[in-house]
């Protein structure tokens, strides 16, 4: 999670540890369409995560990215 967290914290500009899972976009000051896509894009880079279409348009908090991401890496 800690990297999570850092990929996270780098593309917003902020403790990436800090963001409360219910944060989003309304509350994360830098979150816009953007830097959305760019999370996305930078997890599926640094941790070889793969997300659908359908998540990136459905994904709307951390802790929904957090969730999103940790159960690829389970797998």
């Amino acid at each position: 999670m800690e990297r999570i967290n850092d990929i996270i914290g780098s593309i917003f500009e902020c403790n990436g540890a800090a963001l409360a899972d219910d944060d989003n976009p309304e509350s994360v000051e830098k979150w816009d369409s953007v830097t959305h896509i760019m999370v996305l894009s930078a997890l599926e880079e640094e941790l070889g995560v793969k997300f659908s279409d359908s998540q990136m348009e459905n994904i709307h908090t951390i802790g929904e990215i957090r969730a999103a991401t940790a159960a690829q890496l389970r797998r």
